[in-house]
């Protein structure tokens, strides 16, 4: 009878032991699961933010041409504020200090150009600056 305890005792701990075993491996395999969703996911919001620089990029350059013959400055403003809302939160928040950088000069921009009478100089500067800052920021998360 005593052998059959330490058989039944043995057996039991053994199993635990092996089970112990398979649900470490079974962690690790989600945890590589969960990185390499990670992995992906930051490699599809990278991509949505890039094609949002584009469109915002684009706008300036929209922006500026109408500033040389004075058309529809308000609307490509309008443009430009628009592609710059759906990057916006995304931007301030995985990079608060290009954010802040990028707004010191764009938010002018967007004012200036919505105005009935716009100072179109002022507006040249700005669309130049906005847009070194952006190029640079750009630049920034495409080698990161």
């Amino acid at each position: 009878m005593r052998t059959f305890r330490y058989f039944l005792s043995a057996s039991t701990i053994i199993m635990m032991m092996v089970a112990g075993c398979s649900s470490n491996e079974s962690e690790n395999r989600t945890t590589e699961h969960s990185q390499e969703e990670a992995v992906e996911t930051h490699k599809n919001v990278s991509t949505d933010l890039n094609d949002g620089i584009e469109k915002v990029l684009t706008a300036l350059e929209e922006l500026q041409q109408s500033t040389i013959n004075k058309k529809n400055i308000q609307s490509s403003g309008e443009n430009l504020d628009e592609y710059w809302d759906v990057i916006e939160k995304q931007v301030e928040k995985q990079y608060p200090k290009d954010y802040v950088d990028i707004e010191k000069s764009l938010y002018p921009l967007l004012y200036e150009a919505k105005k009935e009478q716009q100072d179109i100089s002022k507006i040249q500067q700005l669309i130049k600056e906005t847009k070194n800052k952006i190029t640079t920021f750009q630049h920034k998360i495409a080698t990161s």
